[in-house]
């Protein structure tokens, strides 16, 4: 390939970045295993099918609720294969990409887009504390390692990096497109939206309590968890507030809120697992180190799946 044609192929994916738009109820998908502690192929595509046909807007795997930790290489690697061919293009699969040092979440962001993922969510690292200008390099080393979209996953309370101030840096890195913020201060998420709004198409919010108020403040969606469970009442939530219908989407905020804190807990995400188990779904245990959840844990899911009429 001549240098103009690799010129004119690269102002050409930069510009298609530029249009990418990953927004709405994103759900980061939880992995099914089965009895034997495999990855559980068939519910995993069965899953999917139930998020998609809820109209639900992108799937997250190999996430926090998809048990990156807990995965081998391969595994993270087949999971976004399989993800890949059960959407069938329908909607984004985003694969996370988890690493302590470069050159495991460049090996794990190239074997993602090797398998089809549309675009990657791509933690800060952990444990290393890099200074500002060594974050920078992390996200443009490995978000330019890959011809697909990046959004970048500020969790300061899994990592102990807080990258909220200092987005304005990212700015020329051309395939970050927007991130996952789990930084809870509405203040901070205020200064994004206003600083990065124009640069970013998919700032995104990363907890279900503060979805309604992301979304008033300008933010463009959010990936969750309690959408495993009950994807249509988030969907709803979404087309009410696009609809200016505020009144059923703070109907619905409120609603959600006793699941959203019986679900959060530690040991996360066994109890969304044992929710979906118990309403019938695919999903297996957590693996160790995660452990089960109490016998009080699973009475107040089990009322909640009553209460809120979650089974399909």
């Amino acid at each position: 390939m001549n240098t103009m044609l690799i010129k004119e192929t690269k102002i050409h994916f930069l510009e298609m970045i530029e249009l990418v738009k990953i927004n709405g109820v994103l759900t980061a998908l939880i992995t099914p295993f089965t009895s034997n502690d495999l990855i559980d192929e068939d519910g995993l595509a069965f899953l999917i099918e139930r998020q998609i046909k809820a109209g639900i807007n992108g799937i997250c795997v190999t996430a926090g609720s998809g048990e990156f930790v807990n995965l081998s290489a391969d595994e993270r690697h087949h999971v976004v294969e399989l993800s890949v061919k059960a959407a069938k293009g329908r909607i984004p699969i985003i694969a996370g990409v988890f690493a302590a040092n470069t050159q495991d979440a460049l090996y794990t962001a190239k074997r993602a887009a090797s398998a089809g993922a549309d675009a990657l969510l791509l933690l800060t690292p952990y444990y290393n504390r890099p200074s500002n200008e060594g974050l920078k390099l992390y996200y443009k080393t490995v978000a330019e390692s890959v011809d697909i979209p990046t959004i970048v996953y500020n969790n300061p309370g899994r990592t102990g990096i807080d990258a909220s101030n200092i987005y304005e840096m990212f700015s020329d890195i051309q395939n970050i497109i927007g991130v996952k913020e789990c930084n809870r201060d509405m203040g901070v998420f205020s200064m994004t939206v206003a600083n990065m709004g124009k640069k970013w198409n998919s700032i995104l919010s990363g907890d279900e309590d503060i979805f309604l108020p992301t979304l008033c403040l300008g933010g463009k969606g959010s990936i969750l968890t309690t959408s495993n469970v009950a994807p249509q009442k988030w969907v709803t939530l979404y087309q009410a507030f696009l609809a200016e219908d505020y009144e059923t989407a703070k109907s619905i905020h409120y609603e959600m809120l006793p699941l959203i804190f019986a679900l959060y807990t530690l040991n996360h995400p066994a109890l969304v697992k044992k929710c979906l188990s118990l309403m019938g779904l695919p999903a297996g245990l957590t693996r160790s180190p995660l452990i089960q959840p109490t016998e009080k844990q699973v009475e107040r899911i089990s009322e909640l799946i009553e209460k809120m009429k979650l089974v399909d």
